[in-house]
């Protein structure tokens, strides 16, 4: 956690967000697949698409912060790094549970 807390704010936060939004995507992909209700399919992909919008949003911020801001090229490759974790995460999950399905 001490890393976590000497990142810069803006990069602290899409970090923390990144890591929410996978701790909830895989709650989800979790209790579909051991309920295969259409309701978490329903809620996983409007959950998709809200996590997709928000961490696109974040990913520019900190893009434009190392352009815009001084700050530490490795800090904003790992911050950068973490927020595109999720995707091909999100991309296995869906294989999942279009093959369950």
């Amino acid at each position: 956690m001490e890393f976590l807390n000497r990142l810069q704010l803006k990069n602290r936060i899409a970090v923390k967000l990144a890591g929410i939004t996978f701790i909830v995507g895989s709650i989800i992909f979790l209790l579909y697949v051991l309920t295969s209700s259409s309701v978490f399919v329903i809620l996983g992909i409007g959950f998709l698409l809200l996590a997709l919008i928000v961490n696109s949003i974040l990913f520019l911020i900190v893009t434009a912060n190392y352009f815009f801001t001084p700050a530490h090229f490795k800090e904003v490759l790992f911050t950068l790094y973490t927020t595109s974790l999720n995707l091909p995460i999100a991309v296995l999950y869906i294989h999942i549970a279009l093959e369950l399905g």
